[in-house]
């Protein structure tokens, strides 16, 4: 592990070199001024090495559950939410021309996990799936609006709140239990997170009216209990 310096707001963060899509997230938090915390190091600085959040349900047995990346706290006074956040790194190729592709594709694993996190956490907490893009190539070829630059490396972000992504998604890969959102999906439900952590509870509540079910995944018995275990 090392640490280094945002150059642009002079704050350390604390770097692992395999990881630049968390870094670079935390750094557009740290840039903009918004609360957060990042759990990996929440975690590491808070549990004995070697062990790890798991839950049990009701009746105490261990449920399998993976952790999220960062908790974003929005302006309670203004009514906003707080974030649980799922940073999916990909990378977008320009190098060959074009605008390049804005993967959409998670694990089905990964939302039922953010389910249960959302439960667990409940009001005014709600979990996002936040795909953040490193644009690899000359950046106007991507023709975002807007670009974050962070060690070198230029990128852009694409937010959708589980809700909406748990009613849109379809299966990609039954063979790696992978699911994504279609084109048009991806682009109604798809927002800067700065627009989403500010959206008012009441308005994010009316944008996920519908049903909430995956296409082979139901909401299942929801973990009540924190659990710490070695790896």
């Amino acid at each position: 592990m090392s640490w280094q310096v945002d150059n642009r707001s002079g704050v350390v963060v604390m770097g692992r070199a395999n990881q630049h899509y968390e870094r670079s997230f935390e750094a557009f938090l740290i840039r903009r001024g918004i609360p957060h915390l990042m759990v990996d190091d929440a975690r590491r600085a808070v549990l004995p090495a070697g062990a790890r959040l798991g839950c049990t349900d009701g009746s105490g047995e261990p449920v399998k559950v993976k952790s999220f990346d960062a908790v974003v706290y929005g302006d309670a006074d203004r009514g906003q939410r707080h974030l649980l956040v799922e940073i999916k790194g990909r990378r977008v190729d320009l190098r060959r021309g074009g605008v390049g592709r804005r993967e959409s594709w998670t694990t089905a694993e990964d939302v039922r996990s953010l389910r249960v996190w959302e439960s667990l956490f409940g009001e005014p907490f709600e979990a996002v799936l936040l795909f953040w893009y490193w644009l690899d190539g000359p950046v106007l070829n991507a023709l975002e609006r807007s670009i974050f630059r962070f060690e070198g490396r230029a990128y852009a972000h694409r937010a959708v709140r589980l809700a909406d992504y748990t009613r849109l998604m379809r299966v990609r890969s039954p063979k790696w239990g992978t699911v994504n959102l279609g084109r048009e999906d991806f682009e109604s439900a798809g927002a800067s997170l700065l627009d989403v952590l500010r959206a008012d509870r009441g308005r994010s509540d009316r944008l996920s009216e519908g049903p909430s079910e995956g296409p082979s995944e139901g909401r299942g018995k929801v973990p009540v209990a924190w659990m710490a275990g070695s790896a």
